[in-house]
């Protein structure tokens, strides 16, 4: 990035500032959700809890400047291309230098990385939370939340899993990172979309399952990252072609 290399692991959430100039040099191959706003994304408003919990801040890894602009790139007859993203299609800009040759930055917007692991989960013995305690991130609009392995409610009678509804203002789509729910596998790379206005929530098995399990799991072992979208998403014709033509 503009701001220093930043190496990412499974896990991982890479933050790029809007207006960053970046470029993914993998070491192998990867298989990546990535989330884009015309607003930038930002950490929500610190509430009761405070400002270092669930996200603390203090864990996420900061670049640090690294000259690299040795001539040796991708530049093309000695131009650097740069592609800027816009409603209209992307435009190509060309530089006679890196443009992400950097010796040093300052303030408070940058890129960084925060794993899903350091993420503290915000949990309740007694009723299923509602989504919105995950909060991640936000931008106008979208919510990116992280449903992260937890202690499930133990009060007996609590209805462990999300209760059926629809969501009449939001998008919502949960993107399977993997894990399982009571024993069920949670297949990565999963990803699941409902409407604004459409009744959807755990299959009715599901739900009697978790019931009927209820005293031999005392943990929640699913990783989902879900976001929710004030307006409404349009599924591409590489999506419909893959439809598995289930919730």
């Amino acid at each position: 990035t503009e701001f220093g290399p930043l190496r990412y692991r499974m896990g991982d959430w890479v933050y790029l500032p809007k207006a960053c100039t970046w470029r993914q040099v993998p070491d192998t191959e990867t298989t990546l959700l990535m989330v884009e706003a015309t607003d930038e994304f930002r950490v929500p408003p610190p509430g009761q809890l405070g400002r270092h919990f669930p996200f603390d801040p203090s864990q996420a890894t900061i670049p640090e400047p690294a000259p690299i602009d040795n001539g040796v790139g991708p530049h093309i007859n000695g131009q650097y291309e740069v592609r800027l993203m816009h409603d209209g299609g992307p435009t190509t800009l060309y530089y006679q230098h890196n443009p992400i040759d950097v010796e040093g930055w300052r303030g408070d917007n940058f890129a960084f990385t925060f794993n899903i692991a350091d993420y503290n989960v915000v949990t309740s013995d007694s009723v299923h939370l509602p989504p919105t305690v995950h909060l991640f991130m936000q931008a106008t609009g979208v919510y990116v939340m992280n449903f992260l392995p937890k202690p499930a409610e133990s009060v007996p009678g609590t209805e462990r899993t999300p209760w059926y509804h629809r969501n009449v203002d939001y998008d919502e789509i949960a993107f399977f990172h993997g894990g399982s729910l009571y024993g069920i596998p949670m297949p990565p790379g999963l990803i699941s979309h409902a409407p604004q206005g459409v009744h959807h929530g755990a299959p009715e098995k599901a739900r009697e399952r978790a019931r009927r399990k209820f005293g031999e799991y005392d943990k929640v072992d699913w990783s989902v990252i879900a976001i929710d979208t004030r307006r409404r998403l349009t599924p591409s014709a590489e999506v419909l072609a893959n439809d598995l033509g289930q919730h």
